[in-house]
Protein backbone atom coordinates (compact mmCIF):
# COMPACT_ATOMS: atom_id res chain seq x y z
CA UNK A 1 0.00 0.00 0.00
CA UNK A 2 1.39 3.64 -1.01
CA UNK A 3 1.04 6.59 1.18
CA UNK A 4 -0.83 9.43 -0.20
CA UNK A 5 0.70 12.83 0.00
CA UNK A 6 -1.83 14.83 1.60
CA UNK A 7 -3.57 17.64 -0.44
CA UNK A 8 -2.60 20.42 1.85
CA UNK A 9 0.72 19.19 1.24
CA UNK A 10 1.15 18.35 -2.09
CA UNK A 11 -0.16 22.09 -3.21
CA UNK A 12 2.77 23.68 -0.98
CA UNK A 13 5.14 20.92 -2.62
CA UNK A 14 4.06 22.50 -6.03
CA UNK A 15 3.62 25.98 -4.44
CA UNK A 16 8.10 25.71 -3.60
CA UNK A 17 8.58 24.28 -7.50
CA UNK A 18 6.87 27.06 -8.73
CA UNK A 19 8.38 29.79 -7.00
CA UNK A 20 12.28 28.29 -7.23
CA UNK A 21 10.98 27.92 -11.18
CA UNK A 22 10.21 32.03 -11.69
CA UNK A 23 12.86 32.64 -9.30
CA UNK A 24 15.35 30.68 -12.02
CA UNK A 25 13.60 32.47 -14.85
CA UNK A 26 13.18 35.59 -13.16
CA UNK A 27 16.84 35.88 -12.92
CA UNK A 28 17.40 34.81 -16.52
CA UNK A 29 15.04 36.92 -17.47
CA UNK A 30 17.00 39.93 -15.67
CA UNK A 31 20.35 38.73 -17.60
CA UNK A 32 18.53 39.34 -20.74
CA UNK A 33 17.43 42.38 -20.11
CA UNK A 34 20.57 43.83 -18.70
CA UNK A 35 22.67 42.25 -22.05
CA UNK A 36 19.84 44.34 -23.99
CA UNK A 37 20.16 46.81 -22.15
CA UNK A 38 23.99 47.37 -21.77
CA UNK A 39 25.63 49.47 -24.87
CA UNK A 40 27.02 47.21 -27.21
CA UNK A 41 30.63 48.48 -28.84
CA UNK A 42 30.72 49.28 -31.89
CA UNK A 43 29.00 46.71 -34.56
CA UNK A 44 31.64 45.66 -37.59
CA UNK A 45 30.28 45.16 -41.13
CA UNK A 46 31.75 42.79 -43.49
CA UNK A 47 34.34 44.81 -45.26
CA UNK A 48 35.00 46.17 -41.51
CA UNK A 49 36.38 43.01 -40.86
CA UNK A 50 38.11 42.04 -44.12
CA UNK A 51 39.88 45.36 -43.71
CA UNK A 52 41.05 44.31 -40.26
CA UNK A 53 41.94 40.85 -41.38
CA UNK A 54 44.28 42.42 -44.26
CA UNK A 55 45.64 44.75 -41.66
CA UNK A 56 47.05 41.90 -39.17
CA UNK A 57 47.56 39.45 -41.14
CA UNK A 58 50.89 38.46 -40.76
CA UNK A 59 51.37 36.19 -43.96
CA UNK A 60 49.97 39.68 -46.07
CA UNK A 61 53.07 41.83 -44.00
CA UNK A 62 55.57 39.26 -44.78
CA UNK A 63 54.26 39.73 -48.66
CA UNK A 64 54.41 43.56 -48.37
CA UNK A 65 58.45 43.10 -47.09
CA UNK A 66 58.66 40.54 -50.30
CA UNK A 67 57.02 42.98 -52.41
CA UNK A 68 59.41 45.80 -51.12
CA UNK A 69 62.45 43.91 -51.62
CA UNK A 70 61.31 43.05 -55.22
CA UNK A 71 61.37 46.71 -55.64
CA UNK A 72 64.79 47.40 -54.40
CA UNK A 73 66.22 44.21 -56.90
CA UNK A 74 64.74 45.87 -59.72
CA UNK A 75 65.80 49.32 -59.30
CA UNK A 76 69.46 48.25 -58.32
CA UNK A 77 68.96 45.65 -62.10
CA UNK A 78 68.10 48.99 -63.96
CA UNK A 79 71.10 50.96 -62.34
CA UNK A 80 73.68 48.51 -63.92
CA UNK A 81 72.25 49.41 -67.32
CA UNK A 82 72.63 53.20 -66.68
CA UNK A 83 76.32 54.31 -67.63
CA UNK A 84 79.34 54.64 -64.58
CA UNK A 85 80.54 58.12 -64.72
CA UNK A 86 83.65 58.48 -63.28
CA UNK A 87 85.69 61.90 -63.34
CA UNK A 88 89.29 62.87 -62.29
CA UNK A 89 90.67 66.00 -61.87
CA UNK A 90 94.65 67.46 -60.96
CA UNK A 91 94.75 69.12 -57.81
CA UNK A 92 97.21 71.86 -58.01
CA UNK A 93 98.77 74.11 -55.22
CA UNK A 94 99.05 77.49 -56.44
CA UNK A 95 100.69 79.76 -54.47
CA UNK A 96 99.78 83.26 -54.99
CA UNK A 97 100.75 86.78 -53.39
CA UNK A 98 97.94 88.56 -51.54
CA UNK A 99 97.34 91.91 -53.89
CA UNK A 100 96.69 95.07 -52.73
Amino acid sequence: MTKSIRPRARFLKHSLILTLTAFSLGGVGLQAQEAIETPRPHLLSLQDCISLALQESPALEASRFDVATAIEEVRSARAKLLPDLTAEAPVQALSVSPTR
